[in-house]
């Protein structure tokens, strides 16, 4: 029975290393070097946004022997991608450069122009002097890379809208957005990206980050409304983190936006946050990192993120001084979801209370569906331990309210 099972075992072990073989061919084709994969810019792949003049590659090497080394590599950046198909580069060839470097590599080529898309790819030799085949094409995309290119105003509200006309076939169309606070941006009815909880928390006097989002498929010939949702966020509660008695960085959030367009015909458009913006008090009538978020369902308005909604008894939106700080590309990888979770238990201490115990701790959004008549308040209470008696234990959270409420609009599921 042991020699059986040993020779059952060997079988296996030969088996997987066929496999492997196998594999290993795929990735790595005819012997020698073979060509590098996972380009990045920034430590990102393929980054919309970025705003380094001279940007930073890595790539990862692949060779079929084992001890080799890159000894030399030669980077091509261009304009477009029938470019680096010549095997040319009109933006940067960098040449043959005796280097084992393959990461920190930093972009010596012409000026980069801001809001372009920039297509690169990399070559290496190994130990032996041989060169690997070139990698796939990776793209980079700039920002605006200075701050006068930004031509908007900051502006105040809590929902935001302005709708604009255009004629002819959208080619390109760019929105670089940020706010004091946190925003969510919606053209045409639709939520932009899926990030939340942006921009990400900074010293906001001092350095504000903005992120860029291709919406070229957003808009349409004829009338678009563009719409944006603001909150608070650390912009509104700020200092108060480090130390009570100091006040918030400011006391409204505040949205700065452009969208660049370039329309069939070489015409380009601009539509920047300014005074032209309508703006409503929504159904969001308070929020806070601390203590939660009060929403009244009332206060909707649906359909104000589409064109032709009657905005006409809204007001026109307050133009702010906002940050002077340095506006920065959020160059990291954004807060998203990335899954929903199911209550591990259910249990209702007393009457009328609910308790959802999620089995760990962690960051999101409850998803509950209630019904009841409009003006109904429902509260949500978050914690992280329980009471003896099922009740939720919120001591270990010191005076932050950590509670939301939701006002019923009573109009069913």
């Amino acid at each position: 029975m042991c020699d059986g099972n040993r020779r059952l075992q060997v079988m296996w072990t030969l088996a997987g290393l066929f496999l492997f073989l196998g594999w290993a061919g795929v990735v790595y084709g005819a012997e020698g070097p073979a060509a590098p994969t996972d380009l990045r810019c920034e430590y990102l792949s393929n980054p919309m946004g970025i705003d380094v003049q001279t940007p930073r590659f890595s790539w990862v090497l692949h060779h079929t022997e084992r001890a080799q080394m890159e000894t030399a590599f030669q980077v091509f950046v261009a304009s477009s991608d029938d470019g680096l198909g010549r095997e040319a580069g009109d933006i940067w060839d960098s040449g043959k450069v005796d280097s084992s470097e393959s990461t920190q590599v930093v972009y010596a080529g012409k000026p980069l122009s801001s809001g372009k898309t920039y297509c690169w790819k990399v070559r290496y030799w190994d130990a032996a002097g041989n060169a690997s085949p070139y990698s796939r094409s990776a793209v980079f995309e700039t920002g605006l890379l200075a701050r006068d290119e930004w031509k908007g105003q900051w502006i105040e509200g809590n929902l935001l809208r302005k709708e604009i006309a255009l004629e002819g076939r959208i080619v390109r169309a760019r929105a670089y957005v940020t706010a004091l606070g946190y925003y969510e941006l919606r053209i045409n009815g639709e939520k932009v990206g899926r990030n939340v909880m942006d921009p990400a928390f900074t010293t906001y006097p001092k350095r504000v980050l903005y992120s860029t989002y291709d919406v070229t498929r957003r808009l349409q010939s004829g009338r678009n409304a563009v719409g944006v949702m603001l909150g608070g966020g650390w912009a509104t509660l700020g200092r108060r983190f480090f130390d009570p008695e100091v006040g918030p960085y400011y006391k409204a959030p505040a949205l700065l936006l452009q969208v660049n367009i370039e329309l069939e015909g070489g015409k380009t458009v601009s539509v920047v946050s300014d005074g032209s913006w309508k703006a409503t008090q929504g159904p969001v009538v308070s929020d806070s990192v601390y203590d939660g978020e009060v929403y009244d369902a009332r206060r909707e308005a649906p359909g104000w993120d589409h064109p032709g909604f009657d905005d006409s008894t809204w007001s026109a939106a307050q133009t702010t001084e906002g940050s002077k700080g340095i506006l920065s590309a959020q160059m990291m990888p954004p807060i998203r979801v990335v899954d929903s979770m199911a209550p591990r238990s259910i249990s209702s201490p007393r009457p009328g209370v609910f308790v959802f115990d999620m089995g760990q701790n962690m960051s999101g959004w409850v998803e509950l569906r209630v019904q009841g008549p409009a003006g109904t308040p429902v509260t949500l209470r978050f914690a992280e331990l329980v009471y003896p008696d099922g009740m939720i234990n919120r001591e270990n959270l010191g005076a932050a309210k950590s509670r939301d409420i939701y006002t019923l609009k009573g109009e069913g599921l």
